[in-house]
């Protein structure tokens, strides 16, 4: 009868317990990778939208600011309440101060 010994474990089977071990750390890398980027996507599309709101309002805050600014609006409420304007006399002075 021969002796059964206890095969000690040889490199292939360090080799594939290694392969099972980092094929799944890779599975779940990937997953966790590809969710943190998609988070990151929508975060940039969120603040891209509101970069585009804000910039519309601006701009429309600028056309009112032009709009008030103008002589015209002067002379056109002096005449809505009756008055008198010397037109010459309506002066707008534009500045960083204001």
């Amino acid at each position: 009868m021969r002796n059964k010994r206890k095969r000690k474990p040889t490199i292939l089977l360090y080799g594939i317990i290694l392969l099972v071990f980092s094929s799944g750390l890779y599975m779940v890398s990937a997953l966790y990778l590809k969710q943190y980027n998609n988070q990151i996507a929508f975060k940039v599309q969120t603040a891209e939208r509101r970069i585009k709101v804000l910039a519309t309002e601006k701009e429309s805050l600028k056309v009112d600011i032009d709009k008030l600014a103008s002589k015209s609006i002067v002379v056109d409420l002096a005449s809505q309440d009756d008055m008198k304007v010397n037109k010459d006399s309506v002066i707008y002075i534009s500045g960083k101060d204001e």
